[in-house]
């Protein structure tokens, strides 16, 4: 992102949007998730050379992980 354009809350939007929608979609099956004892674990990808993408993360207690995710 553009230095002029930084700061204004779209990051931090976006993110709130794009965890609603995972939290929305992850209604529809947690139930039996649970029932099979799987957990469910939510994933974004910041960028990882934008000065932005440390406190972003830390405002949603994200933490960083190497850990492979299942692609469904």
């Amino acid at each position: 992102m553009l230095p002029q354009h930084r700061r204004r809350g779209a990051g931090q939007a976006l993110l709130i949007c794009a965890l609603n929608h995972a939290r929305i979609r992850a209604s529809e099956f947690e139930f039996e998730a649970q029932q099979e004892g799987f957990p469910l674990y939510f994933e974004a990808l910041l960028p990882v050379h934008d000065p932005g993408s440390e406190g972003l993360a830390a405002k949603f207690e994200m933490q960083p992980s190497d850990e492979h995710t299942l692609k469904v």
